[in-house]
């Protein structure tokens, strides 16, 4: 892949631009561009939609929109499958099993939006010993049922796409509220903080892909 002009003036991926075709060019259309931050390892696809008009430019909530959307649908693909099988851990050793990872994308979504980026209470501030503390319980009295955690982390999804779709791109320039000290990088501004949400999804497929697995549930190709 080849990509010249980065301020999206002029974009092209694949194969080498054809005869007589240059920086003058329009812009064509890019798309699964992986990007990634070195600092944590975390990777996202991102679909870059770009017109044929030159000068035309990619805005960072479009991406951020669409990778709060596509983290969702991907993550959440076939996840009722598992609801009899949601203690299952995904590794003789445990880990995050199905339950575990709803609660704590559920939870982090509130403190990072929440308590970080806006200053406001976490609406789930009750579930951090559950769902985000040091160890995972293999005990189903420590947790809601199944259906209702799935439908609160839903919701904390829709909550939080619902803010982005309020907003402009001047917007999450914005400085975080309540960012913890020496999360600057990290949770700084409003714009850090909905895409770490994002990212934040796609780091915890992988439990719940295993946790299929061991449960003898059909694989997640997508």
């Amino acid at each position: 892949m080849v990509i010249h002009d980065l301020d999206g003036s002029w974009l092209w991926s694949g194969a080498p631009a054809p005869r007589g075709r240059g920086r003058d060019s329009p812009a064509y259309p890019m798309t699964n561009l992986r990007i990634g931050d070195p600092a944590t390892g975390v990777a996202s696809w991102i679909t870059f939609l770009t017109t044929a008009n030159r000068g035309s430019r990619v805005e960072s909530i479009d991406l951020i929109r669409n990778n709060l959307r596509k983290s969702r649908d991907i993550v959440l693909s076939k996840i009722e499958d598992m609801a009899n099988d949601g203690l299952v851990f995904p590794t003789p050793n445990g880990g995050g099993h199905t339950i575990w990872v709803l609660g704590h994308l559920a939870y982090i979504e509130g403190l990072v939006t929440r308590r970080f980026m806006m200053g406001e209470p976490n609406p789930l501030a009750d579930w951090e010993s559950v769902f985000d503390g040091a160890e995972t319980s293999a005990d189903p009295g420590d947790y809601p049922p199944f259906d209702e955690v799935l439908a609160r982390c839903r919701r904390m999804r829709e909550e939080t796409i619902g803010v982005i779709d309020s907003l402009s791109e001047t917007d999450l320039d914005r400085e975080s509220a309540a960012a913890p000290e020496g999360t600057a990088d990290m949770f700084g501004t409003w714009r850090d903080c909905l895409q770490f949400v994002s990212d934040h999804w796609y780091m915890h497929r992988g439990q719940l892909a295993d946790a299929r697995r061991a449960a003898r549930r059909n694989r997640m190709w997508y």
